[in-house]
């Protein structure tokens, strides 16, 4: 997953170079939207444990505001399941969080738009789900006890593709999402429990003021 990031970031940072100057628009643009998708999850523990992809729903709502060309300032809103599965199905427990990214949106084209996504987010859990549990009672209370943090933060990189139509925007982006926090305690079992995953969305803006 690191290997991934490393190569989002680095696919990310030219555009940077070359939008470090700035053209302001006449008149700003806001836009209000919703996306829609699923979630590809794993826990990166030490020590390790073998795992398969837990699958999950992704989605929210979006605020974009851009006020310079090919730059924009994206918040979110997003309900996000996301956990992990023990190769064999010996263990398997979903966990379900609303999210929040502040992201800063970079984008190149008029209809057809390359873009990307890069930002901090914010998670809070709401829902904790023990989908399958065949682990002896001793290994699952030793390693997989109650959580110890409900506050989740980490990083978000993403890529898509965007068609802008008229005053609407319909958009396929996929993100890597890495968690800097840890779900349990250091050093009790683990030495780290951080989230990693992958999401898959479509979405679908709309611009709501008008030109000035």
């Amino acid at each position: 997953m690191r290997k991934w990031l490393i190569i989002l970031a680095a696919a990310l940072l030219p555009p940077l170079g070359a939008a470090a100057q700035t053209y302001l628009l006449r008149s700003p643009e806001l836009y209000i939207g919703t996306s829609h998708g699923a979630t590809a999850s794993m826990i990166q523990f030490s020590p390790n444990v073998k795992q398969d992809i837990l699958l999950g729903y992704n989605g929210g709502l979006l605020v974009r505001y851009v006020t310079e060309k090919g730059k924009a300032l994206q918040g979110e809103v997003n309900f996000s399941q996301r956990g992990w599965t023990e190769r064999g199905g010996l263990y398997s427990r979903q966990l379900t969080y609303v999210e929040v990214p502040l992201l800063m949106n970079l984008f190149w084209g008029k209809k057809v738009r390359f873009f990307g996504n890069l930002g901090p987010k914010a998670s809070f859990l709401i829902g904790d789900r023990v989908l399958a549990d065949r682990l002896p009672d001793e290994e699952r209370d030793a390693r997989h006890g109650k959580l110890d943090h409900w506050f989740d933060y980490g990083v978000t990189l993403g890529l898509g593709l965007e068609f802008a139509a008229r005053r609407q925007c319909f958009q396929l982006e996929v993100r890597a999402n890495y968690s800097l926090s840890t779900l349990f305690q250091s050093k009790q079992y683990y030495d780290f429990s951080n989230h990693m995953n992958v999401a898959l969305n479509l979405g679908w803006m709309i611009r709501v003021n008008k030109d000035k």
